[in-house]
């Protein structure tokens, strides 16, 4: 937040003084990664995202709860592997779920009285986003110091980040409650790519 930015700068750490809470919470950024969901389905999201593909518009509807379930599953640290470089490593990121809170931008601050938690800043955005009404998944790599390989190379991490996903268990889980499509949405090239999955719509007599 512009009005945090003073005094995390200014903070420092007893122990290492030309590393400030701002070198902290820039390092945590860059470990951060973000999923965005809206919880409506509003004419807000359908005009602002998703423009310019010849194929139209498609939105999935996830159960969160079912989503947060196997997720949570995927991600345990037991029996994830994150690759890296040709790498198996261990899973080092901590997933975090919530709402996006809105606040105006240039005014708040969240350092007034203790420095703030790095996973705070990740769910917070300007109030001119609001009709968004966003719920943010969120993967972070937290920690003072840097992530190493065995033989020692440090692990550079990457604006992006895939995570594998199984759309045919969200599916079959329930986890994705249905697919919708735009007007003039191809319709067929979107049955043609989940084919490709083994994935094929319901019989009209077993939609609900």
């Amino acid at each position: 937040m512009p009005k945090d930015k003073p005094l995390n700068a200014a903070a420092r750490f007893q122990k290492t003084l030309d590393f400030s809470a701002a070198d902290y919470y820039d390092q945590c950024r860059n470990r951060t990664y973000a999923c965005c969901f809206s919880v409506e389905n509003s004419p807000y999201i359908w005009e602002n995202y998703a423009n310019g593909s010849e194929k139209g518009k498609a939105c999935i509807v996830f159960e969160f709860g079912k989503l947060r379930a196997m997720l949570n599953s995927a991600l345990n640290p037991e029996g994830a592997i994150l690759f890296y470089n040709g790498n198996s490593c261990r899973q080092i990121f901590e997933v975090n779920y919530g709402l996006v809170h809105y606040v105006p931008w240039g005014s708040h601050r969240t350092n007034e009285k203790h420095l703030s938690n790095p996973i705070l800043y990740t769910y917070l955005k300007s109030d001119r986003f609001c009709e968004e009404h966003e719920l943010r998944i969120s993967l972070s790599a937290i920690g003072i110091g840097h992530f190493a390989l065995k033989d020692g190379s440090l692990i550079e991490f990457p604006p992006t980040l895939q995570l594998g996903f199984d759309f045919r268990n969200a599916i079959a889980s329930a986890a994705i409650r249905e697919i919708l499509l735009a007007p003039g949405a191809d319709s067929s090239f979107l049955k043609t790519e989940l084919s490709k999955l083994r994935i094929e719509p319901a019989p009209t007599s077993e939609k609900k």
